[in-house]
């Protein structure tokens, strides 16, 4: 392969490399918390763990809606969650 061969080459995989899409949201903390519910985007949850408070992973282990939620906004006190903004 010639260099200016390889410079093309080079070049065309550095702008596709730029053209994919980003990396995926990533989380900047998590909670479990053994019950909680979720209603439109809402979370509650009662005897939690974790740390964060924006881009949060909140895991609910029982109750009426277990799973996992990214959780735009998460406020936890004494043990209670509360989230804003929150897909499953």
């Amino acid at each position: 392969m010639t260099l200016i061969r390889r410079t093309a080459v080079a070049a065309a995989a550095a702008l596709i490399c730029s053209l994919l899409p980003a990396q995926a949201a990533r989380a900047d903390g998590a909670y479990t918390c053994f019950l909680g519910r979720i209603d439109h985007g809402t979370i509650s949850g009662r005897d939690c763990e974790g740390v964060g408070y924006v881009n949060v992973h909140v895991t609910i282990t029982a109750g009426p809606d277990p799973g996992t939620y990214l959780c735009r906004t998460a406020f936890s006190w004494n043990g209670s969650l509360s989230g804003e903004g929150c897909t499953g």
